[in-house]
């Protein structure tokens, strides 16, 4: 009798898991038509300083509020054909990335050789409706 309390319990915590991530993600889809107006805005932003020099900043001021557009951040890269020519071919591997995409690209007769596929990812997940909010 135990185990079978144990187990009602367990599906009481996870009921009550399920309602509140229902609730929630209904909340959400309210907010996603702001979150990407809020992400055109800030593209329509930093678009208006992309001819500045890399290094220098924009202030942009309206009648209510004061937008910073700041200088370029850094992206640094990787010379892999320099990167190959200095290290091991040991190393290099050890170090090496390959995406699916580009060996598709590049080398697509491959692909059935080296490509692995193992069920580890992450389980969908759907919640949906099944009766209103008391």
């Amino acid at each position: 009798m135990k185990a079978a309390t144990a187990t009602k319990q367990k599906t009481a915590a996870l009921a009550e898991l399920v309602d509140e991530l229902g609730t929630l993600e209904k909340r959400a889809r309210n907010f996603k038509p702001v979150a990407d107006r809020i992400e055109t805005l800030r593209k329509l932003l930093r678009a208006s300083a992309a001819s500045l020099p890399a290094s220098e900043v924009k202030t942009v001021f309206g009648k209510q509020y004061t937008a910073y557009i700041g200088a370029c951040g850094d992206q640094r890269t990787v010379n892999v054909k320099k990167l190959s020519e200095l290290v091991s071919s040991r190393a290099f591997v050890g170090l090496a990335t390959v995406t699916l995409g580009s060996l598709d690209q590049v080398a697509p007769e491959v692909c059935a050789a080296v490509i692995e596929s193992h069920q580890t990812g992450s389980r969908s997940l759907k919640v949906v409706e099944t009766a209103p909010a008391s």
